[in-house]
Formats: C-alpha cells, sequence, structure tokens
C-alpha cells in the first residue's frame, strides 16, 4: 500500500517532544505549529531573533530551551 507521510505519523509517538522554531524563519512557523498539534505530548518553543539556522544564529537561547524541557522530563 501508499507510505504514509511522516507528518501523518506524529500521533503514534507517545514520548514528550520539543519543537523548536526560530521566530524569524517564516517559511517554517507553519510547519512547527503542525507538528507540535500532532505529536500528543509536544512543547513548541519560537526562539526570538532566530531564523532557519537557529541553533547557530541563537545558540543560548536553544540550549536553554533544550533544558528547561530536559528539566520537565518526569525522571522515572
Amino acid at each position: 500500500g501508499p507510505v504514509p507521510a511522516c507528518i501523518d505519523e506524529l500521533a503514534k509517538i507517545a514520548v514528550p517532544a520539543l519543537v523548536l522554531v526560530g521566530e524569524e524563519d517564516e517559511a517554517y512557523l507553519r510547519a512547527a505549529d503542525v507538528m507540535a498539534a500532532r505529536l500528543p505530548h509536544a512543547q513548541k518553543v519560537a526562539i526570538p531573533k532566530g531564523g532557519h539556522v537557529t541553533t547557530i544564529e541563537e545558540p543560548a537561547a536553544v540550549n536553554a530551551a533544550l533544558l528547561a524541557f530536559l528539566r520537565r522530563l518526569d525522571p522515572s
């Protein structure tokens, strides 16, 4: 049969997920919203002043978002 689109498989991911997007990454803002909406346990963070390569443009903000996300996870 036809191969399902990845976006249609996101609802099956039952673990916490972090969707990071740069606030200025116009081409991917909608995609980030869709991903966050379809992942059952997602948190979306838009990085201020971030573009498409936010990890390089705003590394401190990305790291802070990652650490905050990881700290909220249940260690069990």
